[in-house]
């Protein structure tokens, strides 16, 4: 998986981006600095193998435990190699690449604008005509998949400090903003990209409780999404299946909720919208345009919570009534393994010819340090927990799947 990304990524630039490319392998150790460079490469696995022939065999092991500046003169002496084997001329992008690029910014600049445009015109309309009404209190429940950030939103908006955790049970909150009580009902993830027939019964009832923690019912449904991992058709789908739990018309009381607004390429949200395409537009769209950007890594995140509490309150004045619980055993839609799913679609949710990949416990480890998305596990343990029983749950899937197929 690791090599098809780096592959995949590098290759944007196109297939010559090779010819100029020298493999950087990140080491710390201050325990063997010496280390043989062959066997750090060789215990890495074949497909670390085949990227550095995919480089010309140039490949530099830079430890960034010296001090003493030698990794960084050893490492420009291969560059001027790379230089001096090219005779000084430099990497060029297909000017063809360039132009589809620009073109292609252009028209999403374009949609960008007209979606902003849309949202004014909206809320001005919503202004003139809805009448002045306060509400004493605000009522809000967090829907979203694992990892998305539920809990640091919860903890901006009510300016608390819950730790960071896997929510396996709705938790309610309390708090103010701007003397107001907020209420934030806090729902368990699903695993990205499942359908909800692959989601435990034990979730989806507690997902489907969340309406009755905060009676009389919510006045908004806060969808998390990370800005920062594609939005796709598979998982359009995945939240689409969890969120009709609440209701088939839980749309109109929705507003989604991008965290980690610094990890948008684009400069605004509408643009983030119009380039990640139909998937994630769709969503938005059936949202009713309504959607904010949460960064809880500014200092001015209380000015982020006020606009997000007038957009709920906005909303709010504008439905007649409040989301309702819905009767349990509703009938799931769109979740089955039907003949109509890509083979794409299949392996971002878990292909039944693919084994999941082999993560011993000091990778996971050094994986859970280091990456803020998977931080709500406490431990170790947790995590293992957690994917010792997902793949169980997923291999059970899958051979009754192809059970099915055979008969």
């Amino acid at each position: 998986m690791h090599l098809n990304s780096v592959v995949e990524h590098m290759e944007i630039f196109g297939e010559q981006i090779w010819n100029h490319t020298i493999v950087l392998l990140m080491y710390d150790n201050t325990e063997q600095r010496n280390a043989d460079s062959n066997q750090l490469i060789e215990r890495a696995g074949k497909e670390l193998d085949t990227l550095i022939q995919k480089c010309g065999n140039r490949v530099h092991v830079f430890n960034y435990t010296d001090s003493r500046g030698i990794n960084v003169e050893k490492l420009f002496h291969e560059i001027e190699r790379l230089v001096a084997e090219h005779q000084g001329q430099c990497f060029k992008i297909d000017s063809k690449l360039f132009e589809d690029m620009e073109e292609k910014r252009r028209n999403v600049k374009k949609q960008a604008e007209e979606r902003e445009i849309q949202v004014k015109t909206k809320i001005q309309n919503l202004k003139q005509h809805l009448t002045e009404k306060f509400f004493p209190e605000l009522r809000i429940v967090l829907m979203g998949g694992n990892f998305v950030g539920k809990t640091p939103v919860m903890n901006t908006i009510l300016k608390i400090e819950l730790e960071k955790r896997v929510t396996k049970k709705c938790v309610r909150s309390e708090g103010e903003v701007d003397k107001r009580k907020v209420i934030l009902i806090d729902t368990p993830g699903w695993w990205p990209y499942a359908s909800v027939k692959e989601t435990s019964e034990s979730v989806k009832q507690e997902i489907m409780s969340s309406v009755t923690m905060c009676s009389p019912g919510p006045h908004a449904v806060l969808l998390v999404l990370q800005s920062g991992v594609a939005f796709t058709e598979a998982q359009r789908r995945s939240v689409k299946e969890h969120m009709e739990l609440l209701g088939r018309n839980v749309w109109k009381y929705c507003i989604v909720v991008f965290t980690r607004g610094d990890w948008m390429v684009t400069h605004t949200t509408e643009e983030h919208t119009e380039s990640e395409g139909e998937a994630l537009q769709w969503l938005i769209n059936k949202c009713g345009n309504r959607y904010h950007e949460l960064n809880y890594m500014e200092q001015d995140d209380r000015e982020q919570v006020r606009e997000l509490m007038k957009k709920v309150e906005m909303m709010a004045r504008g439905n007649t009534d409040l989301l309702t619980p819905v009767e349990a055993g509703m009938e799931e839609t769109d979740s089955g393994w039907g003949s109509n799913w890509s083979d794409q679609d299949k392996l971002e949710r878990g292909s039944f010819n693919l084994d999941p990949p082999e993560m011993n416990e000091e990778y996971v480890a050094k994986w859970l340090e280091n990456t803020e998305i998977v931080s709500n596990y406490k431990t170790l343990s947790d995590f293992s927990e957690d994917r010792r029983c997902h793949t169980k749950s997923r291999s059970l899937m899958f051979s009754e799947v192809n059970t099915e197929n055979r008969n």
